[in-house]
C-alpha cells in the first residue's frame, strides 16, 4: 500500500504492520509474522486463499465458547481451473467427534489448511511454531503438535474460506504417493520431537506402519503394470511385512 492510499482511514493504517523479508518458505514467514504479533489469536490467509465475510467471527466465536480448543478450523471452497469436484472439502471426518484430542490427530481423523485455521497465540508459540525444514506438510505436523498434550482442535463444519486450486500448487503438483510419503514423515518427526507416553507412541508406530504398508501396495501395482515381475513380488513382500507389523503393534 502506498502512502497516497488512505481508504482505510488513519486509525486502522495503524494497526497493520508490514514486514519483509528475503524468500525462505511458508513456514518461516508464517514464523516471523507470530513472533512480531502482539494478539491472543493468530489467523492466517495465504495470498491466494479468500476468507468469506463471517470467517472470523465464526471462528472467534468457536474458541470463545470451547476454551480448551486451542485451534479451530472451518471447511473450504476449493476453486480454480484444476480445482475437484465437488468444489466443498469438509475438514472433519465424518465419524469423528469434535473436537479432537491429540491421539485423534495422530489418527488424521480431522484436516487442517492454514487459511482456514485459527489457534491460540500461546499454544503456537509453547509448540514451537511451523517447522520450517519441511517444504510441505507442516500444516500437519504444526496442528498435531499445538494440541500436545491435552488440547483439543476444534471444527466449524462451516463453509468459510475459499482455497484456489492451480497448476503450482501442492493440491495438484503432489501425487498420491508423495502425499503419503510426506504424511509419514510429519508423523516420524512428531515422534522425535514429542515426549510421548507409552501409549501415543504405540500408535504413532502404528500408524507409520499403516502409512508405510500403502505405500508398498502402491509400489506393488506400479511393478505390476510396468510388468517388472521380479520387482512386483519385493513389493508384494515389503507391503506383507509392513501389514504384519501394523497389526502385531
Amino acid at each position: 500500500m502506498s502512502q497516497g492510499d488512505t481508504h482505510l482511514g488513519d486509525t486502522h493504517l495503524g494497526r497493520f504492520l508490514y514486514i519483509k523479508q528475503r524468500n525462505q518458505g511458508v513456514s518461516a514467514a508464517r514464523n516471523v509474522a507470530i513472533q512480531r504479533s502482539r494478539g491472543e489469536l493468530l489467523a492466517f490467509l495465504d495470498a491466494d486463499d479468500v476468507w468469506l465475510p463471517r470467517y472470523l467471527d465464526v471462528q472467534v466465536n468457536f474458541l470463545n465458547k470451547h476454551p480448551g480448543t486451542v485451534v479451530v478450523i472451518s471447511d473450504v471452497l476449493r476453486f480454480g481451473e484444476s480445482a475437484p469436484k465437488p468444489p466443498e472439502r469438509r475438514m472433519l471426518s465424518p465419524a469423528a467427534n469434535n473436537p479432537l484430542s491429540f491421539d485423534n490427530m495422530l489418527r488424521r481423523r480431522g484436516g487442517q489448511l492454514p487459511s482456514a485455521t485459527v489457534v491460540r497465540r500461546a499454544k503456537a508459540l509453547a509448540a514451537g511454531l511451523f517447522d520450517e525444514n519441511l517444504r510441505a506438510g507442516e500444516d500437519i505436523d504444526f496442528c498435531i503438535r499445538v494440541c500436545f498434550p491435552d488440547g483439543t482442535i476444534g471444527y466449524t463444519g462451516q463453509l468459510l474460506v475459499k482455497y484456489k486450486f492451480h497448476s503450482a500448487g501442492a493440491g495438484t503438483t503432489l501425487t498420491a504417493r508423495q502425499v503419503k510419503e510426506n504424511e509419514a514423515e510429519c508423523l516420524r518427526r512428531i515422534g522425535r520431537k514429542l515426549p510421548l507416553t507409552v501409549a501415543q507412541r504405540c500408535l504413532l508406530t502404528k500408524e507409520v506402519a499403516a502409512l508405510e504398508a500403502e505405500l508398498a501396495i502402491m509400489n506393488a501395482c506400479e511393478n505390476l503394470n510396468a510388468r517388472i515381475l521380479p520387482r512386483f513380488k519385493t513389493a508384494i513382500l515389503n507391503a506383507s511385512e509392513n501389514r504384519h507389523e501394523y497389526r502385531s503393534v
